[in-house]
């Protein structure tokens, strides 16, 4: 149990994870340090850790060879920390295990990368995993449902969930523009006049910027500006994401394809984005399966309509209990029906006020997580 504010470490691939994190640690008194090994740390205000040993190029060949030698390069200078974070990849949680102190590990998708297509990694990975949260030195977190019975299923233990929040981004909802927001990497759905997809609107926004501007990294939108549209439409490419996250917390009206529309287009539209990276064996164009197999329905059966449809059960965007006042549309139709229909000032206010016990539940989650850390 903690008895005063901790220093954590954390090295990661990814920046969203780990920067909501460090918010909500940070504002309970504790101190977190991030190198981020991203190409896409500008994003945070960040510069890309030039680390030893591993890097951007090198990490998905994370063995006992590079842990030894990561220890032996930062013994010092990462042991005066008290205990380790680890977003993306959870295999870099290798990497701190000889410190012998607590490690977080926070999953938020399909936990078992790079290892997904050798079947002796990801088995060794799983025993590790076993061997230290019985241990009591590991924490094992997902950020969604799904990814919390993923990692069960494969490791046999159990990971709590705690969503993120991601006020990092400072949005708030205005809805000021009279149109919708059209959020995906599926192109196919020919849209209503007043829903305006995300890359044609803001690729305008980058360009108008290059001319004004000969200076830094350009970003193709202002979180602050999707804010101002009366509603996000996604068709999303995998089941949890980190802009859902980030929209939720702003109160931005969402919209969604129904459990019967999201069937009918995964099965006709797997390969231009609906759901298409659910699983990692997709990514990579692996055999559909689980290398080191699963009972039915195997989640890495990409192939299997109706077997990957009970895991995006699992979704945030079906998930009430966290994510409640989604608005559902049964076809493009039906789509261009609601945005005429549906009140998102009304539904971004209702989002406004359960969003504050959102909040406190999950600063009460991450403060349950330090206290319980052997230190």
């Amino acid at each position: 149990m903690t008895d005063g504010p901790k220093t954590f470490f954390n090295l990661d691939m990814h920046i969203s994870i780990i920067a909501d994190i460090k918010d909500i640690l940070v504002s309970q008194g504790h101190r977190v340090v991030n190198w981020s090994l991203s190409g896409h740390a500008w994003v945070m205000g960040a510069k890309q850790a030039p680390t030893d040993v591993i890097n951007p190029n090198n990490w998905r060949d994370i063995d006992e060879a590079m842990c030894d030698a990561f220890y032996e390069r930062y013994r010092e200078e990462l042991g005066v920390y008290d205990a380790f974070i680890v977003c993306y990849p959870p295999a870099f949680s290798m990497l701190f295990r000889r410190w012998n102190k607590p490690i977080i590990v926070v999953v938020a998708t399909r936990y078992e990368w790079p290892f997904t297509g050798d079947a002796g990694r990801w088995r060794a990975f799983n025993s590790y995993l076993r061997k230290m949260i019985d241990a009591g030195m590991l924490t094992a977190i997902a950020n969604n449902r799904h990814d919390a019975r993923y990692a069960e299923l494969f490791t046999e233990r159990s990971w709590r969930v705690i969503p993120n929040l991601c006020e990092y981004t400072g949005m708030a909802y205005g809805g000021k523009r009279r149109e919708l927001l059209y959020w995906s990497k599926y192109k196919e759905m020919a849209l209503p006049p007043n829903i305006v997809d995300k890359d044609k609107v803001f690729r305008v926004s980058r360009a108008r910027r290059l001319l004004r501007l000969n200076r830094g990294p350009l970003v193709k939108y202002n979180w602050k500006e999707l804010g101002d549209f009366r509603a996000i439409v996604h068709i999303p490419y995998n089941t949890s994401l980190m802009s859902i996250f980030e929209q939720y917390t702003a109160n931005i009206p969402l919209l969604f394809p129904s459990r019967t529309y999201m069937k009918e287009l995964y099965a006709g539209h797997f390969r231009q984005g609906v759901l298409s990276e659910i699983s990692f064996a997709s990514i990579a164009k692996l055999p559909a399966m689980s290398a080191i197999g699963a009972p039915s329905p195997d989640p890495n059966a990409y192939t299997d309509v109706d077997g990957i449809m009970e895991w995006v059960e699992l979704a945030d965007f079906y998930d009430e209990d966290n994510m409640p006042y989604v608005t559902y549309f049964d076809s493009a139709e039906h789509l261009a029906d609601l945005t005429a229909s549906v009140d998102f000032n009304a539904i971004s206010r209702k989002m406004g006020v359960y969003n504050v016990s959102r909040r406190a539940r999950v600063h009460a989650a991450w403060s349950r997580v330090v206290d319980e850390l052997q230190f």
